[in-house]
């Protein structure tokens, strides 16, 4: 984690728990360099899942639905 006093990518946590919503966690760091302490807050980044199955049939479906005449 970088510090925003310094800059150095090294910091250890001294304290970590759950963030009153719930939804993160809030970390107390200090710098390796500095000893400056500052506070993050990680939040679980969710994705939603794509499966493609078959690339040749997903294509050849979409270019048919560009070339389809106009009815």
């Amino acid at each position: 984690m970088k510090c925003p006093f310094c800059g150095d990518q090294e910091s250890k946590v001294i304290d970590s728990r759950h963030s009153e919503d719930g939804l993160s966690i809030r970390r107390r760091r200090e710098c390796a360099r500095c000893q400056h302490r500052f506070t993050t807050y990680e939040v679980v980044e969710t994705l939603p899942i794509l499966v493609v199955k078959d690339m040749t049939l997903a294509f050849a479906s979409a270019t048919r639905s560009l070339t389809a005449p106009a009815a």
